[in-house]
């Protein structure tokens, strides 16, 4: 990985402590480029739409797992801590809900079909009691 006559610069011996060494590896741009340090941040594919979908699928794999905080965590943490877990590792699935709610009426309003029922029929009524009780609020 390094070139003839460029010092590595963690197995530097010139330097004077750990502390020195560690702190001036660090600062070094040679440093990132030979070490790859740059994967640490988080984006792998250097994507943050790829990464995201990554940790939403491994999210999904956790919860799907033996040691699902759902199952697994029954007894052994607080039900708090453990709904928070699962509503965490759910993110992806219930994402599902968020792409029909804005996507089937935008098709429906695309084909011409009405999202709200005609008047003679009877679904008309749950519809026209929401309206002003949405309106006095």
């Amino acid at each position: 990985m390094h070139e003839v006559g460029n010092p590595d610069p963690i197995n530097n011996k010139d330097k004077n402590s750990i502390t020195d060494l560690s702190t001036k590896s660090l600062f070094n741009p040679a440093y990132m480029e030979i070490y790859g340090f740059y994967l640490q941040m988080g984006l792998s594919y250097g994507c943050p739409i790829e990464d995201h979908k990554r940790w939403s699928e491994g999210d999904l794999q956790v919860i799907l797992s033996r040691y699902s905080p759902a199952w697994y965590g029954l007894g052994k943490i607080s039900p708090g801590l453990q709904m928070g877990y699962c509503t965490y590792c759910l993110w992806a699935p219930n994402s599902m809900a968020t792409v029909f709610y804005y996507m089937i009426p935008s098709l429906y309003l695309l084909r011409g079909i009405s999202l709200f029922p005609q008047v003679p029929n009877p679904w008309f009524l749950p519809f026209a009691y929401e309206l002003p009780s949405t309106l006095k609020a």
